[in-house]
């Protein structure tokens, strides 16, 4: 039903909301009535801040915004002309925001909505509004990737709130206006529908956790990881994806194996014939002391890959419907359970983009078949509304691993809309220094520059060459070249009295985790590797204008390039090897001293 997925639209609709909606992990339910004029176009336009659920006459629209930044927002488009009908109509929506920018899928300016269908419906204060039922405004983190936790009580719920049975009596929207909002501009989404496939897992284990109790300051999801795990046969499936637990005294577990990495939305339909019955739900990736890990949080709170349900007597329908979540495997550990359970249907909606065609490779050796069926799928689970660094941990768009994800992706299917958005949504971030952020979204503190990775501004012109020789798409290397011009530029401001460039203080200057990993970082320091990437890169935006028959100084480029040539000995030591001045990390202490080192990745870079 999305359409119109390219087309620019001038919105007449205002931005609304709920007045004093501004705390953390807020979630609204919109509702409003419209007359069919019986015009022939009948185009649903809608945006949220952050993520939408959409209902019109009652019937599942879709869900969205794509991801945007701190200055983009995202609208879909769809065609509602054959579910409106003569006479009144009905539009529901419900709205969820974290109001807290520290994550990295969202940059919201608030929790609100906007929607149009011109001529018929326009988001205005007549609209009805009301904090989602059931909903706890939790803090408690998923991950600080992804933000919070999902915290919901379905003994408030109102499963029919789509038909706003009692909307007169929920509150008037108002204007939803600020500075933050002010900011951003509306986009049309410019990637095509991402493909929705159910996906029915098995089976993995059951158990009857045996009881325990708290500890102080211990969350739900470390006492799951603690607890011990007895073999039950109380569970047994009627079939059709249909599984039973039967009468007992303990809480119960489930493990259910999805054979592939999923990324979307859990579903599943639990029944229960008594009160006070929670289900917890984990994602994972892999068994971890017999159960699906769920705590990680180390010596800070680091992450807890778990949303709690609490269930009322009846039907409940048991979903992440807000924030997508990824993983292989989902642990359902029921607690305060005495009766029979029906758990129905449980599947992982996955989502992604609609790869097609590209490639194909088969040989006479089956190893490198699937290798390569297994780089094809990995590409594909890591590719939604933009490429991702990975279906469970974080859903984060991190700029530097376009590096590899696009040409891998290039040489798998081709080139398509969503390396042309990945590449929109970095240089929208830019700051005005020339440096552009090393996540998408990135919060936008032109002080800081949080989160700008130097070299990573360096291998974006490696990913447009790639581009440009997989595609021949000159159009997108000429876009960019201001941009890509601003880089080089902040680059030559940080030049010193030997010639060469400096990364600017405080930012991460980040090339490869098997540094970090082993407690050392470039931070600061003046390395090779930083200089031999600009050369690149210099070297590239040369080609690029000549490409595009683009005018540029190149006298005083190449003067640049030479000049970091003649420099670059001074990092040799007698035997002829690159030596990068260094920072130890010493973690214990969180301090840093002065070091040296010698790695493959230095001379690597100074020989390309």
């Amino acid at each position: 039903m999305l359409c119109n997925c390219y087309d620019n639209f001038d919105f007449s609709a205002r931005w609304i909301t709920l007045a004093g909606s501004d705390a953390p992990n807020t979630a609204l339910e919109f509702f409003a009535s419209f007359n069919d004029n019986g015009q022939e176009e009948k185009i649903l336009r809608i945006s949220a801040e952050s993520c939408y659920s959409l209902y019109v006459n009652g019937s599942f629209v879709g869900k969205g915004p794509v991801r945007g930044c701190w200055n983009i927002n995202f609208f879909d488009a769809y065609d509602v002309s054959k579910i409106l009908h003569p006479g009144e109509n009905i539009i529901a929506v419900r709205v969820h925001s974290m109001n807290d920018l520290k994550n990295f899928n969202y940059h919201p300016a608030g929790c609100g909505l906007i929607a149009e269908i011109p001529g018929i419906l326009s988001t205005d204060t007549s609209w009805r509004v009301r904090r989602l039922p059931g909903w706890h405004n939790t803090q408690e983190v998923y991950s600080f990737q992804q933000g919070f936790k999902v915290e919901y009580d379905l003994n408030c719920a109102d499963p029919e709130w789509f038909l706003g049975k009692d909307a007169e009596s929920w509150e008037n929207a108002v204007i939803f206006d600020n500075d933050a909002l002010a900011l951003k501009k509306l986009c049309p989404r410019n990637i095509p529908p991402l493909v929705y496939t159910r996906i029915i897992p098995v089976l993995h284990k059951a158990v009857d956790p045996e009881p325990c109790e708290p500890e102080t300051d211990e969350t739900i999801a470390d006492l799951l990881d603690r607890e011990t795990f007895i073999p039950t046969d109380r569970v047994t499936s009627s079939g059709n994806n249909c599984y039973r637990i039967a009468l007992g005294e303990k809480n119960c577990t489930l493990i259910f194996d999805f054979k592939k990495v999923c990324t979307g939305y859990f579903d599943m339909e639990v029944t229960v014939d008594e009160p006070g019955v929670e289900v917890h739900i984990t994602t994972g990736e892999n068994i971890w002391n017999d159960r699906v890990r769920s705590s990680y949080r180390r010596k800070i709170d680091y992450a807890a890959f778990v949303d709690s349900f609490f269930l009322k007597p009846g039907k409940n329908r048991i979903t992440n419907e807000f924030l997508a979540h990824g993983g292989s495997m989902l642990q359902v550990s029921f607690r305060n359970i005495h009766k029979e359970v029906v758990i129905d249907s449980p599947v992982y909606c996955d989502r992604r983009y609609p790869y097609s065609g590209g490639s194909t490779f088969l040989c006479s050796d089956h190893q490198l078949n699937q290798i390569w069926n297994m780089c094809r799928e990995t590409i594909s689970a890591c590719t939604t509304d933009t490429f991702e660094d990975g279906p469970w941990r974080e859903h984060a768009f991190w700029v530097n691993d376009l590096v590899v994800e696009n040409i891998a992706s290039l040489v798998l299917f081709g080139m398509s809309d969503i390396h042309r958005r990945s590449l929109e949504l970095t240089f929208a971030q830019q700051y005005d220094s020339g440096w552009c952020p090393g996540a998408v979204p990135a919060q936008h503190d032109p002080e800081t520059q949080k989160l700008v990775l130097v070299p990573t501004n360096f291998f974006l012109f490696t990913v447009l060459d790639d581009c440009y020789r997989e595609s021949g798409d000159s159009e997108i290397l000429r876009r960019y070249l201001p941009n890509l011009k601003k880089i080089l530029d902040a680059a030559e401001a940080t030049c010193d009295a030997d010639g060469l460039i400096n990364p600017p203080e405080k930012l991460w200057n980040f090339f490869d985790w098997g540094y970090e990993l082993n407690n050392i970082t470039f931070n600061d320091s003046r390395c090779s590797m930083l200089n031999s990437l600009y050369i690149h890169a210099l070297k590239l935006y040369c080609r690029f204008c000549r490409i595009t028959g683009v005018e540029y100084p190149s006298e005083e480029l190449e003067m640049r390039i030479e000049r970091i040539k003649k420099a670059l000995p001074l990092y040799l030591n007698d035997e002829g090897i690159i030596v990068d001045p260094a920072q130890q990390i010493h973690m214990e202490t969180r301090t840093f001293s002065p070091t040296a080192l010698a790695s493959e990745l230095s001379m690597a870079f100074a020989l390309q």
